[in-house]
């Protein structure tokens, strides 16, 4: 992975300009409803297993994997972008969390000296933007879309209800097989 440096910082174009709603506590969805186009095919089959292969969600149990995968999926909006476009901008508010389906990103991380450093590129299936809405930080890097390239997006209320779901059915899950340790002889009390 070469580093190369690149000064990003005033060539945004001119869609994706921070608006100061974009990083407005009462609207953190504004930037990503703006990027929505509409009236694509969503690739269900392509972002379940893109999902479904995440870190993230892998701690659902099989039972329960299938239905959330089917309501993440259903909840996806399509983003276009062009090359030069940027999907995320490093210090913003996480207004979303994408997935790639066809194009590619590099990753740029600011230093200190307010210079971009390439520090990765992102493709098909990759996921980006889980930390920011996990850990309510603001985003860690900036990604600038090569060539075309569609992602899809979950909004950060989404993310957020489907995240407390999982930590439900896992829940449900231990109070299930803490039932069932009861009944064996050995546990039981």
């Amino acid at each position: 992975m070469s580093r190369k440096r690149n000064t990003l910082t005033n060539t945004k174009p001119p869609l994706l300009e921070r608006n100061g709603s974009a990083t407005n506590p009462t609207s953190p969805n504004k930037r990503f409803s703006d990027l929505v186009k509409e009236g694509l095919d969503k690739p269900v089959d392509f972002l379940k297993n893109a999902l479904r292969t995440n870190q993230l969600f892998s701690s659902v149990d099989d039972e329960h994997r299938e239905k959330m995968l089917d309501k993440l999926v259903h909840l996806m909006k399509p983003v276009q972008l062009q090359p030069g476009e940027v999907l995320i901008t490093q210090g913003e508010t996480g207004d979303a969390f994408y997935v790639i389906e066809k194009g590619k990103f590099d990753i740029f991380v600011k230093e200190a000296d307010s210079l971009e450093i390439q520090v990765g590129e992102a493709g098909p299936q990759a996921a980006v933007g889980e930390y920011a809405l996990l850990y309510h930080t603001p985003r860690t890097a900036t990604l600038k879309a090569t060539e075309p390239s569609v992602v899809w997006g979950l909004e950060a209320a989404d993310f957020h209800d489907i995240r407390q779901k999982m930590a439900q059915w896992n829940v449900e899950r231990f109070v299930q097989r803490g039932k069932f340790l009861k009944k064996l002889p050995i546990f039981g009390w």
